[in-house]
C-alpha cells in the first residue's frame, strides 16, 4: 500500500503548477496522478475493503473528469491544431477555431483549479493518505499477512484478462472499442509499473508492447477528441466555424487511417506476446 502515498505526493508537487495556469504540465501531472491512484485501485480491488475503496474511486473519477477536460482543450490548441495544419499554425481558416478554443481552455483551466482549491479536495487527500498508510480498515484480513509476491501474478492476470477480452473485440474501426481497449492496457501497463520489481528484466519485453499500443490507441484517442471538440465549437450557431470544422475532419481522417495501420501492427505483436509472470 506504500505505492499509493507516492503518487499521491505525485498529485499534490503537482497542484501549484496547474494553479498558477502557465503551465500546462501541472494539469496534465495530476491527471496523470489521479489515473495511476485509479489504476492501483483497480489493481488491488479484491483485496482492498470495498466500501471505501468504492467512495475514493468515486471521488478520483470525478476530479479526473474536471482535470480532463482542461488537458483535453490544452491538447487541442497546442497538438492537434498543428497537426491539421503543419505549414501554417495560424492559417486564415484556423483563426476563429483557435480563438473560441482559447475562451473554453480558459473556462476549463479555472474549474480545474476551484476543484483542486475547494476544502473538498483537501478532505479526499487527507482521507486517502491515512487510508492507503494503514493495513486495519483496507486490506481485506485474509490478505493481511500474504507478501505482495503471493499476489503479483494473479492480479496481473487478472488485468491482462481484462487486455485479452479487448483485444478480442477490438475493431481498428470502432473508436468504442479501441477506447475501453486503450483503458485497459492501460491499467495494464500501470500494474506492471507497481509490480515489476518483483520479476526484474522478466517484464521489459511484455511491457514494452503493452506501452506501444497504450500510446498507439492514445493517438487515435486525441484525434477523436479533436474531431469532438470541435464540433462542440460549433454548437450555437457559430457559421463561420464550418470552413475550418471541414477541413480540421478532414485531416484528422487522414491522420486516423494512418494511425489505425500502427494500431494493428501493436495489435498483433502484444497478442503474440507470453505472459511474464506465469
Amino acid at each position: 500500500m506504500n505505492r499509493k502515498g507516492g503518487v499521491v505526493d505525485h498529485l499534490l508537487s503537482n497542484q501549484p503548477a496547474a494553479l498558477r495556469g502557465d503551465e500546462q504540465e501541472g494539469i496534465h501531472q495530476m491527471r496523470v496522478a489521479i489515473r495511476r491512484m485509479r489504476s492501483l485501485l483497480f489493481l488491488f480491488e479484491r483485496l482492498l475493503e470495498p466500501h471505501a475503496a468504492g467512495q475514493f474511486e468515486d471521488e478520483l473519477r470525478r476530479l479526473g473528469q474536471v482535470l480532463g477536460a482542461a488537458r483535453d482543450w490544452d491538447v487541442f490548441l497546442s497538438e492537434s491544431l498543428k497537426d491539421a495544419a503543419p505549414e501554417n499554425g495560424d492559417a486564415e481558416w484556423m483563426r476563429p477555431l483557435r480563438e473560441l478554443a482559447r475562451q473554453r481552455q480558459r473556462a476549463a483551466h479555472q474549474a480545474a483549479k476551484k476543484a483542486i482549491l475547494e476544502p473538498a479536495f483537501t478532505r479526499f487527500i487527507l482521507a486517502f493518505r491515512a487510508w492507503s498508510l494503514g493495513s486495519e480498515g483496507t486490506l481485506r484480513s485474509a490478505f493481511l499477512d500474504r507478501p505482495t509476491k503471493a499476489v503479483a501474478g494473479r492480479l496481473l492476470s487478472r488485468m491482462a484478462d481484462k487486455v485479452d477480452d479487448r483485444l478480442a473485440d477490438a475493431d481498428p474501426d470502432d473508436f468504442e472499442s479501441l477506447h475501453s481497449l486503450r483503458k485497459s492496457a492501460k491499467k495494464l501497463r500501470y500494474g506492471i509499473e507497481y509490480l515489476q520489481a518483483q520479476y526484474g528484466g522478466d517484464s521489459k519485453r511484455y511491457y514494452k508492447r503493452c506501452n506501444a499500443l497504450q500510446k498507439r490507441l492514445g493517438r487515435i484517442n486525441d484525434l477523436a477528441s479533436a474531431t469532438r471538440l470541435a464540433g462542440e465549437l460549433a454548437h450555437g450557431g457559430h457559421l463561420d466555424l464550418t470552413p475550418s470544422l471541414g477541413i480540421l475532419a478532414s485531416r484528422n481522417a487522414a491522420l486516423m487511417a494512418q494511425n489505425k495501420k500502427k494500431v494493428r501492427r501493436a495489435l498483433r505483436k502484444l497478442e503474440h506476446e507470453d505472459r511474464f509472470w506465469t
